[in-house]
């Protein structure tokens, strides 16, 4: 279980866990200096098309991964902006369904395992978690202590953010040690709406029995903005500093900015002694 990693939860698509998880590696490690590395445990691998390497000589949609993960050799990272590395995910760890069959629950930890001999070359390590492929969301757990949980206002976005704490449930009564859940995030609301996200904030703490604050404020509807995002490989962050006609994406950036600000806060409070011994 390393403490400086981060495992990005919720049980359904579209709920903002990778670009929640993403733009926060790409924030710790541009605007922070944290020596970070961003792990795609999904086996969709969007964030090759967030940080626009889908298709480069590494791509290799999770083999190497799989690889690693199934023989208990250390991952590959590969190096996609100054300071932030990948471990590439893809269809490729669907493969690890069947392995995980024949060896039982001690193959929960592979992921764990393989990132030991590289974790001391970094300051924060993102994990982010598929939202179905509970084997891959539990090995993300096992392998970090600390979960962020991401969600949209509908109902069957809330329903799936409490499944996931109860997927992490699962992994701490397995191995008696506890996680820390560092926040959640309210992902693609209306910025006109102020009482549905009130409401929707209030409904997230409870379903998470108030164990853990919103992060920074929320991430703001911009349809237009994440398409670009997705479409030239580029963050938020990127895309503001070089302003193009008709993109505005200083405002997303700035949501972006809030939450990593925020949970790179918690992450240091809670590894604090105090916090360690909490």
């Amino acid at each position: 279980m390393l403490a400086q990693a981060i495992a990005y939860l919720t049980g359904k698509g579209g709920a903002g866990k990778t670009s929640v998880s993403g733009h926060t590696a790409y924030y710790a490690a541009t605007y922070g200096g944290y020596r970070t590395l961003i792990i795609d445990m999904d086996p969709v691998g969007s964030l090759r098309r967030d940080f626009g390497y889908m298709g480069a000589d590494f791509d290799d949609d999770g083999e190497a991964l799989a690889d690693a993960l199934s023989k208990g050799r250390p991952v590959q990272p590969v190096n996609i902006r100054p300071g932030l590395d990948v471990v590439v995910g893809g269809v490729y760890l669907r493969d690890l369904l069947g392995i995980a069959v024949r060896r039982g629950a001690d193959f929960l930890f592979a992921l764990g395992k393989s990132l030991e001999p590289v974790a001391d070359q970094y300051d924060l390590i993102v994990i982010d978690c598929p939202p179905g492929e509970e084997l891959l969301q539990k090995m993300a757990v096992a392998a970090a202590r600390n979960l962020v949980v991401t969600t949209k206002a509908d109902e069957g976005s809330l329903d799936a953010a409490e499944e996931a704490g109860v997927v992490a449930g699962e992994i701490m009564e397995l191995t008696g040690t506890p996680r820390v859940l560092l926040g959640a995030v309210a992902f693609d609301f209306d910025s006109g709406a102020p009482k549905l996200r009130a409401e929707v904030r209030r409904q997230l703490q409870e379903r998470l029995g108030g164990a853990a604050p919103i992060l920074g404020d929320y991430v703001r509807h911009v349809p237009k903005v994440a398409v670009e995002i997705r479409k030239q490989g580029k963050t938020a962050f990127e895309l503001a500093e070089d302003p193009q006609p008709g993109i505005e994406a200083g405002g997303l950036a700035e949501d972006y900015g809030k939450i990593a600000v925020a949970t790179i806060t918690r992450l240091v409070e809670v590894n604090s002694p105090a916090g360690a011994s909490a």
